[in-house]
């Protein structure tokens, strides 16, 4: 089995691309795949993140407005998620796609969405509130152990052989490498082939 974890900025509209395609390999791969799309707000990474798209650090208002909004996609994501991953992607598609998105916009995209799959989402909001708040605690703890220091960033693992464990990319760039290293027999393998240093 692979599993896969897939760090990402929930702000980020430039990984709509790269995750199109990861989806396209795990879609067409005959390999059992368990991936988990985790959305992270992590200040140095949004600092980096914020000087990418040119906001000053001594703008703390547009800063905090910022990462407000990451921290409401991330949540509404897990909350979706919760219910149904499918629904809780395609909620992020349309999140990414949107320039400057606003809290509004990004709470009506979570209702449009969410009430596909469960009408009455506003009343059980609260229950499904504190499901999202703790797995984005988990997430930032996964994210502490996996040492991520990019985002986005792919963690595979490869349980097909018991010496193998995972490999850590720090882009989702080169889906031929990722290609690769879902559907070899060995992580160990690809990475002596390819001469990936780690």
């Amino acid at each position: 089995m692979i599993e896969i974890y897939l760090f990402i900025n929930p702000l980020d509209s430039s990984i709509i691309n790269p995750i199109q395609n990861f989806f396209e390999v795990v879609e067409h791969s005959k390999k059992n795949i368990k991936f988990h799309i985790i959305p992270i707000i992590s200040i140095p990474l949004m600092d980096y993140y914020f000087n990418s798209v040119y906001i000053a650090k001594s703008h703390f208002k547009d800063r905090n407005n910022l990462l407000d909004k990451a921290y409401q996609i991330a949540l509404n994501y897990e909350k979706l998620a919760t219910l149904n991953k499918q629904i809780a992607i395609t909620f992020l598609y349309k999140v990414l796609n949107i320039k400057n998105i606003s809290e509004k916009q990004i709470y009506d995209l979570f209702l449009e969405e969410g009430k596909k799959y469960c009408h009455d989402l506003i009343t059980r909001s609260k229950e499904y509130d504190t499901i999202a708040k703790d797995k984005l605690k988990n997430n930032l703890q996964l994210f502490q152990e996996m040492k991520i220091t990019n985002l986005p960033s792919i963690v595979i693992y490869n349980f097909n052989k018991s010496e193998d464990y995972a490999i850590k990319l720090d882009n989702i760039e080169d889906i031929s490498l990722i290609q690769n290293l879902i559907e070899a027999n060995s992580i160990k393998e690809v990475i002596e082939e390819q001469e990936i240093s780690l």
